[in-house]
């Protein structure tokens, strides 16, 4: 028998999302005519979906693929494909109603049309993102049912998956989630084109990606990768007919490129940020000898930069004796005083109703005797890591620092400095001790980040740590069972004070992004994902 089903209606006022009146036309003119040009600070790996492992990809893919649903600049899930949904009353079945009129990027030679999106493309898109290569795999094959059977290999079809009609898509778990919808709000879950994926081969997502986003990718151009504004979008773009992401991974000469006005946008890093901007409340400001260069905006966002260690190879009193040694407070004051805030555990102060249970401070008479009972029992190995670093985030500064906090707790450090492209492998590989890294979330609550990062079944990657306890799996699963938002986050901290607890790692602090912006540029908007929305970008 049917479950009955309780219905979720996408209303227009009051989620933002344009589904009762007609998409405004785009605007026109030699000011949108104009490229917008976005600094970055690293390259754009891949344009599929199902194989992102960095952040900077993402803010790239969000604006070619859309899922069914997305998270808006205020950080609420709405509609993307879909313009509502239901769920029945124990959350193990969800149906979506796909929006009328979501048009496929057209993409000669290999497709010319502009065909409309169909449940069939649904379906095509989620068990896709099932291959066993899909970056995408954990937070769905976990609850989908005939997902696991499928990645096995002993079925052609994942059985949750069921197209109603050409309109609409079921999906059947195998235990209750009352936040699906937040799990696959990700650009993660964007739909993809099967007769392109199939034409492209491998060159999808590196010169080929087409979806239904409001911008359509054109090219890869050296270090610039160039969208062109699709006037076909469903929801209405106002923002520039064209969008260049460009590359620009020296500090220095990012915002020597922004200053002298090369750069419409960029994202700001901390060095970037000394002797530029000044505190302004809880945002910051630009000086005022550098005010008609350039503006600032800045925002919370869903990240968190941590040291995480191999926690199956690390001896417990080690990593115990570390995380009483670091100074986070100091680490902030060091590296990013315009920026950051020192952070207790995992989940961001972005996330909106969560209290955090963990009092995080230094106790170095605490890390000594950690420390002494290592050495009796390891009497033969002296308390050292090895940290790996990167040229990214401040991740050697960063290093250097608690190399020094460390060292008055009597514990030696080496850093590695490698690429930020080889320390993903090497985590991939599982080969190091230790990392100075940082988690930009996809999600807006705290019990899919929990879950995403800090589960068995998402090692090794995003689960950098290793981590693995049944009992916590247990209790992070317990948390999608709940329908009261407040009881589930209450109990989403407590979960998270107990991981802490384990020293996954040690979780040094959170930031605010710092855009740099030129002086009359409207509309940029960004959610906490850190993700960019350009759809009412204009130029004054």
């Amino acid at each position: 028998m049917k479950k009955p089903l309780i219905l979720v209606v996408a209303v227009a006022i009051a989620i933002g999302a344009f589904v009762a009146c007609k998409p405004s036309q785009p605007k026109s003119g030699p000011d949108q005519d104009k490229p917008l040009v976005v600094g970055f600070e690293n390259d754009i790996v891949s344009l599929d979906p199902i194989r992102i492992a960095d952040v900077y990809s993402f803010r790239v893919v969000s604006q070619i693929f859309e899922g069914l649903a997305r998270l808006n600049e205020a950080n609420e899930v709405v509609p993307g494909v879909a313009e509502s949904w239901s769920h029945s009353p124990d959350f193990t079945q969800w149906t979506f109603k796909l929006r009328a009129g979501v048009k496929f990027h057209p993409h000669p030679p290999l497709d010319e049309a502009s065909r409309l999106l169909t449940a069939d493309d649904v379906i095509y898109s989620f068990t896709r993102m099932l291959s066993k290569d899909a970056v995408t795999t954990g937070p769905l094959s976990s609850v989908l049912k005939g997902a696991k059977e499928y990645q096995a290999g002993e079925t052609k079809n994942v059985s949750g998956l069921r197209a109603v009609s050409a309109n609409e898509v079921e999906f059947t778990l195998v235990r209750p989630d009352a936040l699906f919808l937040g799990r696959i709000s990700s650009p993660a879950y964007g739909i993809v084109k099967k007769a392109v994926v199939d034409a492209a081969g491998s060159a999808f997502g590196q010169s080929v990606a087409v979806g239904t986003g409001p911008f359509r990718f054109i090219e890869r151009r050296g270090n610039d990768l160039v969208l062109q504004r699709s006037d076909d979008y469903w929801g209405g773009n106002q923002g520039p007919r064209t969008v260049i992401f460009r590359t620009i991974k020296e500090d220095t000469v990012r915002l020597a490129e922004a200053k002298a006005g090369r750069l419409d946008a960029t994202y700001a890093t901390a060095p970037m940020l000394d002797g530029l901007v000044e505190r302004d409340g809880d945002s910051v400001k630009v000086k005022a000898e550098s005010a008609t260069m350039l503006t600032a905006l800045s925002y919370p966002t869903f990240n968190t930069t941590f040291l995480g260690f191999n926690w199956p190879k690390i001896d417990p009193d080690l990593r115990l004796a570390i995380a009483l040694a670091v100074d986070r407070d100091q680490i902030v004051k060091a590296v990013v005083p315009l920026s950051g805030m020192a952070a207790p555990d995992p989940i961001p102060f972005a996330c909106a109703g969560y209290v955090s249970k963990v009092v995080a401070k230094r106790d170095l008479e605490g890390a000594k005797a950690a420390v002494t009972r290592y050495r009796a029992r390891h009497q033969d190995t002296p308390p050292k890591i090895r940290i790996l670093a990167h040229e990214l985030a401040q991740s050697v500064p960063i290093s250097e620092v608690i190399q020094s906090q460390l060292k008055e707790a009597g514990i030696e450090v080496e850093i590695a400095q490698q690429s930020f492209n080889a320390v993903v492998g090497l985590l991939q590989k599982k080969d190091y001790d230790a990392v100075v890294i940082w988690f930009e979330y996809m999600y807006a609550k705290p019990q899919l980040m929990l879950e995403t990062y800090f589960t068995s079944g998402a090692i090794p990657l995003p689960n950098v740590f290793m981590y693995s306890k049944p009992e916590n799996d247990a209790a992070i699963t317990a948390l999608f069972s709940n329908g009261d938002e407040k009881a589930s986050l209450e109990q989403a901290a407590t979960v998270a004070k107990n991981l802490v607890a384990d020293n996954p790692g040690v979780f040094l602090f959170q930031t605010r992004q710092v855009i740099l912006v030129k002086p009359g540029i409207e509309g940029l908007r960004f959610n906490a994902s850190n993700l960019p929305i350009l759809t009412h970008t204009v130029r004054k």
